[in-house]
């Protein structure tokens, strides 16, 4: 009975104890949820740790970005700074060689040489023609090579078996034929112009003479209509047009309109 008793005292005890701590959690969950349901609360923290998360992704990303760009930023300032420093060592040696240049040539300083300095559009035009000179000189010398060249084949081919001497003085030759034909030609052209010259006056000469002719052909009419040795057939001519400036306002008052003059009127 003892025994009994005693495991129902430890029983009860137990049993105090656990609505003790049951107590004690139920206080817990209303000091945390209140009258809150747990499920709905654990859903908005599941929901709000996952987008504390995505945060969380975001702003690694982001940082991880603007680290990127502040290591590449940094190695282009770098860059630029060595590229300064480069810059700013070449200035200095070209500013130690300028006022040397300006000492060999003369120059008191940039001011004097900025005085004797031509003007602007007459450095344009030397320039122009000094690129002019470069071309030329570049097309000369392709036309030296390719005759070199020309003449390495030449000799190559060996074409003739005569000596130096011998293609001199046939060289000078051909110089002289040349020569000769030149004048030839020149003299050709010469009595070509003439010619062309002379046929041009004929030209213009036959013109005069047509017209001329057509002149003397007009004057040859009229003498064949009122010429005459004895002035006859110029005072019948005269005559028949004063008779018919007479007789036309009369046949114009007597309607004879359609009558022949008289002979010798026409």
């Amino acid at each position: 009975m003892a025994a009994r008793a005693t495991q129902l005292a430890n029983g009860e005890q137990g049993i105090a104890e656990n609505n003790r701590q049951r107590q004690t959690l139920v206080e817990e969950r209303l000091d945390l949820f209140g009258e809150n349901n747990p499920d709905t609360e654990e859903k908005q923290l599941a929901a709000a740790l996952r987008q504390a998360e995505e945060r969380v992704e975001k702003e690694q990303k982001e940082q991880t970005r603007l680290l990127r760009e502040c290591e590449l930023t940094k190695a282009a300032i770098k860059e630029k700074e060595t590229s300064v420093t480069k810059r700013q060592e070449t200035l200095v040696q070209l500013e130690e060689s300028f006022c040397q240049r300006l000492q060999e040539n003369n120059y008191a300083d940039e001011a004097a040489w900025q005085a004797a300095r031509i003007p602007e559009s007459e450095r344009i035009i030397l320039h122009k023609k000094v690129e002019d000179l470069q071309n030329r000189r570049a097309r000369l010398d392709e036309r030296l090579q390719d005759r070199q060249t020309r003449l390495e084949e030449e000799k190559q081919l060996q074409l003739t078996e005569a000596g130096p001497e011998e293609l001199s003085a046939e060289h000078n030759e051909l110089i002289t034929t040349r020569k000769q034909k030149i004048e030839r030609i020149g003299s050709l052209s010469q009595q070509l112009e003439t010619d062309k010259e002379q046929r041009a006056r004929q030209r213009d000469l036959l013109n005069s003479l047509e017209a001329q002719r057509k002149e003397c052909l007009r004057w040859k009419e009229l003498h064949s209509l009122i010429g005459s040795s004895d002035g006859k057939k110029y005072r019948n001519f005269a005559q028949g047009l004063t008779f018919e400036l007479m007789v036309s306002p009369c046949q114009s008052a007597a309607g004879w309109h359609d009558r022949p003059l008289p002979a010798g009127t026409g």
